[in-house]
């Protein structure tokens, strides 16, 4: 069994680097549907050259402003979160991975099945872990007292596939 141990300061950066590519994940669908939107209907109106024809566009560039605005104001109540419920601006978090997920910070102890791991994303400092109930876990790449990240990154992708399996075969059957 793979045994995974990483110590980092989760701070302001960490925060919002681990949130920003959960929303990005999250949301990649409907990003790319707005940008389809903007470019058809913009390119309608300019063959047409009839403007009506842009008012479809710049609801699509609306929407992507609203999907920034929501991403940074989730941002700041996460910091605010982590501020309060840990009652410091940067607490000091400890995971380990093996058969399932324990995380310690600032002295409060939760623990994750691997089942509950939905998805993994790759930011240019973290492993973002996409867990269930729309929660994530950033484990910061430079931080690996055991293991690697890129040991990390290849278990946690061949758990999210096993998981995805394992939900395939428990859906067919429910039928």
């Amino acid at each position: 069994m793979k045994h995974f141990v990483i110590r980092y300061q989760y701070g302001p950066k960490e925060v919002e680097e681990c949130m920003s590519a959960w929303w990005r994940k999250k949301y990649k669908a409907p990003l790319i549907a707005l940008l389809a939107m903007f470019c058809v209907f913009g390119v309608i109106a300019a063959v047409n050259r009839n403007a009506i024809w842009m008012v479809p566009s710049v609801t699509g560039v609306f929407g992507f402003l609203m999907f920034v605005v929501r991403e940074r104001n989730a941002v700041g109540r996460e910091k605010e979160s982590i501020e309060g419920t840990y009652h410091v601006k940067d607490p000091f978090m400890r995971v380990e991975i093996d058969h399932e997920i324990r995380t310690t910070v600032s002295n409060t102890k939760n623990s994750i099945p691997l089942a509950g791991v939905e998805g993994v994303t790759v930011t240019k400092n973290m492993i973002v872990l996409l867990l269930a109930h729309d929660m994530s876990l950033g484990l910061k790449k430079d931080s690996f007292e055991r293991g690697t990240a890129e040991e990390c990154l290849a278990f946690m992708k061949e758990q999210v596939e096993k998981n995805r399996r394992d939900r395939k075969k428990f859906s067919r059957r429910k039928k």
